[in-house]
This record gives structure tokens, C-alpha cells and sequence, in this order.
């Protein structure tokens, strides 16, 4: 399955999305560098972080 991201340089709606994938991976850095999240033994590292910010990027609200 292949995704992608579209972010157009001076539209606020795709500075926003930027600045939210940012501070999702910065988080991820942290929490894998303390030690307080780890990767599955059998995912490799790049696969576990690619999943959590696709998991994230297309998750859909619940209905109401």
C-alpha cells in the first residue's frame, strides 16, 4: 500500500500538518531513546515507525 503526503509551501492547513508530523517523530525519537517505547522484537525499528505515522496519518475519527 503506498501513501504519501501533500503539503503545499504557504498554505497553513499543510504548515500545520508539517509542524504536527514533526512533533510526532520528535516524540517518537524521544520515547525510543529513553527506552520508554520499544519496537516489537521481531519489526524492525524503521518498519515500527513507519507503521505508528501511517497508523496516524490515516486514522479516521470515530463516528458521533
Amino acid at each position: 500500500m503506498a501513501a504519501s503526503v501533500v503539503a503545499t509551501p504557504g498554505d497553513p492547513a499543510s504548515e500545520a500538518l508539517c509542524t504536527g508530523i514533526w512533533a510526532l517523530v520528535q516524540g517518537l525519537v524521544l520515547l525510543l531513546v529513553d527506552g520508554a517505547l520499544k519496537p516489537p522484537q521481531q519489526q524492525d525499528i524503521d518498519d515500527f515507525i513507519r507503521a505508528i505515522i501511517q497508523s496516524t496519518l490515516t486514522a479516521r475519527n470515530a463516528p458521533d
